[in-house]
């Protein structure tokens, strides 16, 4: 079982920490990155980072933590379809090259400093670190 939470971050700014922790007793994998929807009726998920990817899943461990970054809008004002949101809804992917995520969308609340996002945002690759996750 996994319990997500969302944080805002000092630098870089523009991002918030999605951080999934494992509560079970055995491990497991996380697969490329979480998907992300601001509604959970969304067709599209959000974009991910042009970033290196991991060569594997990051395997979690019994009480260990695994993040991903998300760059909410454009600094410089850019982005299009503009809009302040609660909470986003992530569904984690599978191993292989199905289509779609595995289990339920579940919504995960945004911190109230940084409930608003438009067409620039985008997600990382789950890392085992903050700083490969944010930059």
């Amino acid at each position: 079982m996994l319990h997500f939470s969302i944080d805002a971050v000092r630098e870089p700014i523009n991002h918030v920490l999605i951080s999934a922790t494992n509560t079970s007793q055995v491990p497991c994998h996380l697969n490329k990155y979480p998907l992300l929807r601001t509604f959970q009726a969304d067709k599209s998920a959000i974009g991910v980072a042009q970033m290196d990817k991991p060569a594997a899943p990051v395997l979690l461990a019994p009480g260990a933590v695994a993040y991903s970054g998300v760059m909410t809008n454009a600094a410089d004002g850019s982005g299009t379809n503009r809009k302040t949101i609660p909470a986003l809804f992530l569904q984690l992917q599978p191993g292989d090259a199905g289509a779609g995520g595995t289990g339920r969308p579940v919504s995960v609340a945004m911190p109230p400093s940084a409930q608003y996002i438009d067409s620039s945002a985008y997600v990382s690759y789950w890392e085992s670190d903050t700083q490969s996750a944010l930059y």
